[in-house]
C-alpha cells in the first residue's frame, strides 16, 4: 500500500468468540514494536458470545505529525481496511468506505441472533458487499485456519497475513504471526 496520508485507518469486525479483540491487540503490538503510533478502541457490542464485536485502530506512520492530538474515531468515507471476520458485520461499516478502501471478509456466514428479523436478512452479505464496487478479497477463513492450524479463531491471522502480502499494511506478516502464536492464553 503506498501511504497518501499520514495514517491508516481499520476496523476489525466480527462476532464474540471469533477472535477480534486477539487480533487487534496482536496488531497494535506489531505498530508499536515497529516504531509507529496508534490509537484506537475495541467495542464490545453484545454482552455474550455471537454478540457484534469490532476494533478500530488509527494508525500513525509519519513521526512528524502530533498523532497525540488526533481521535481515535474513524470518520465516514475514511477507512483504509477492513477486516470482517463475519459477512453481515462487514456491511456495517459501509459508511465508511472510500474508493481506496480494501476489504478482506469472511464468507463463513454466523446468523445473528435477531430473532423474529431473521428472515428480513440478506440472502448472500458476501454478494451485497462486492456490489458497494470496492477491492474485496473474499474466502472462507474459517476453514483455511482449521485446515492450516487446526484453530478456528486463525482465521483473524490468515486474513490480516493477505492484508500484509497485498501491501494493504505496511508490516510483515512473519512477525504477526510470531506476536499472534506466543500471545495465545495457555490453559
Amino acid at each position: 500500500m503506498k501511504i497518501k496520508k499520514n495514517n491508516i485507518n481499520i476496523i476489525i469486525a466480527g462476532i464474540g468468540g471469533q477472535g477480534v479483540g486477539h487480533l487487534s491487540r496482536c496488531l497494535w503490538t506489531l505498530v508499536v514494536r515497529s516504531g509507529h503510533n496508534v490509537h484506537g478502541s475495541f467495542v464490545k457490542g453484545g454482552a455474550q458470545s455471537l454478540g457484534s464485536i469490532y476494533s478500530t485502530m488509527r494508525i500513525f506512520v509519519d513521526k512528524n505529525i502530533q498523532y497525540e492530538n488526533y481521535s481515535h474515531q474513524i470518520l465516514e468515507n475514511d477507512l483504509d481496511l477492513l477486516i470482517a471476520l463475519e459477512p453481515y458485520e462487514s456491511l456495517r461499516y459501509k459508511n465508511f468506505f472510500n474508493d481506496e478502501t480494501k476489504i478482506i471478509c469472511s464468507t463463513n456466514i454466523v446468523k445473528p441472533w435477531v430473532g423474529p428479523l431473521e428472515n428480513c436478512l440478506f440472502e448472500d452479505p458476501v454478494a451485497v458487499l462486492f456490489s458497494c464496487g470496492r477491492d474485496v478479497i473474499a474466502k472462507d477463513f474459517q476453514a483455511l485456519a482449521i485446515q492450516k492450524h487446526n484453530n478456528v479463531k486463525a482465521a483473524g491471522l490468515e486474513m490480516m497475513i493477505i492484508a500484509m502480502e497485498n501491501n494493504f499494511i505496511p508490516y510483515n506478516a512473519k512477525e504477526i504471526k510470531e506476536i499472534y502464536w506466543s500471545s495465545l492464553k495457555t490453559f
